[in-house]
């Protein structure tokens, strides 16, 4: 009976006063990135907020031409260390090194995120340092898209990189589902990928269209530059070869000569700025503004566009189009569009044109300013779909990926 009676005593103890189990130590994550890309802030935002991960974010500057934002200047929600960019000479800006990765491989990360490229000799260190089975688990993200069969030796080559990179990821985390698709193709394994849905803070977007700030911006910039009454045309994006901008001169241009009093607004920069300049040389109606990176300022000259017109290689600018509620204008199939142009639908929440030449975008643009009505429905299909697309889950799938990365 005493025996009975001290087991009755130890189970009852310990069922009321045993402590918890010692709550896991919070997972360190290193985010590595050549630079930092301003649509990546919010993503960053998000991040600040989650409960047991703590996040470090590496990052270079810009190569001189200004591909982007320079990293430095960049307000980031999480603590940030500062790296160095080595660039391929000739190389357009691609980087060949990132300095950092002995910081990183004896930091005692339990993950690290870098972007997929294959002329990267960061991420080929890092794909070899996952095969000897050293390091933190390797998280690459990217479009992961084959959008042409690869043609000649040296495209080829790129394809086999990108096959041989891509198998040396614990976890793959391509932006859409084309990039999915592509990587079941190459040989990765189901459970390895995590479609990331990249996007932009729509929601957030939205709500500094409505405030007093962008209000302001508005109403100084229709003011200054006489657009209250004048249709404007709006282009965002890096001024470089592949976004076709020399053609859209062409087709505002072509349509000031058919009578048309169109504005077309030119918010970015990079290496084509000084070319592109010269081709509009002092004709009235073209305004280059430089990268403008407030989301105020931005949403004012949305708020004045009657269209947003960006030829080729789309990309996020279409997501923060249809956030703001404008139709775009590009070209209907283009093996140099990111995985977010897919977001356009011809005739629903923008136009698509198939050949890409300034007639043809004049003429696109055109039927924006002669039909009221088709513009009406357009913008209307364009602020339905813009909301469709949430920072919610862009992270909740990194998250997830996380955990399945660590075995959590």
């Amino acid at each position: 009976m005493i025996w009975g009676w001290t087991l009755l005593r130890a189970w009852f103890a310990d069922g009321t006063t045993g402590t918890a189990p010692p709550a896991p130590p919070p997972l360190r994550i290193a985010l590595l990135e050549e630079t930092v890309p301003h649509y990546r802030l919010r993503f960053y935002h998000h991040l600040a907020a989650t409960e047991g991960m703590v996040f470090h974010v590496y990052h270079g500057d810009a190569p001189p031409e200004g591909v982007t934002a320079p990293s430095a200047r960049l307000p980031l929600a999480l603590p940030k260390r500062r790296v160095r960019n080595i660039f391929w000479p000739f190389g357009q800006g691609r980087v060949m090194w990132t300095t950092g990765v002995w910081a990183i491989l004896f930091g005692g990360y339990d993950a690290l995120m870098v972007s997929h490229h294959v002329h990267s000799l960061t991420v080929w260190f890092w794909w070899l340092a996952r095969r000897l089975g050293v390091g933190p688990r390797l998280l690459l993200f990217g479009h992961m898209e084959q959008r042409a069969p690869p043609v000649g030796w040296g495209e080829k080559l790129r394809h086999a990189l990108r096959r041989w990179q891509l198998s040396g990821g614990d976890i793959l985390l391509p932006y859409a589902p084309a990039g999915r698709d592509n990587a079941l193709r190459l040989g990765a394994s189901a459970h390895r990928i995590f479609v990331m849905n990249n996007t932009l803070d729509a929601a957030w977007l939205r709500q500094a269209a409505a405030s007093p700030e962008t209000a302001a911006w508005r109403e100084e910039m229709a003011r200054d530059w006489d657009l209250a009454t004048q249709p404007v045309a709006l282009f965002i994006g890096r001024l470089y070869a592949d976004k076709g901008v020399d053609r859209l001169i062409d087709a505002a241009l072509a349509l000031r000569e058919r009578g048309h009093s169109l504005q077309l607004l030119l918010v970015g920069d990079g290496a084509e700025r000084s070319r592109l300049e010269r081709q509009a040389g002092d004709r009235p109606g073209i305004r280059f503004l430089g990268s403008i990176q407030d989301e105020h300022r931005l949403a004012a000259l949305f708020s004045l566009a009657w269209m947003v017109v960006i030829p080729d290689a789309l990309g996020l600018a279409a997501v923060h189009a249809l956030a703001h509620g404008r139709p775009v204008i590009t070209a209907r199939h283009s093996p140099r569009h990111g995985p977010e142009a897919a977001s356009i639908q011809d005739d629903v929440n923008g136009l698509l044109v198939d050949s890409l030449d300034a007639a043809s975008l004049a003429d696109a643009m055109e039927s924006l300013l002669t039909q009221p009505e088709r513009r009406r429905c357009l913008t209307e299909g364009a602020w339905e779909s813009g909301g469709g697309r949430t920072m919610e889950t862009m992270v909740a799938s990194f998250l997830r990926a996380i955990h399945q990365a660590v075995g959590r």
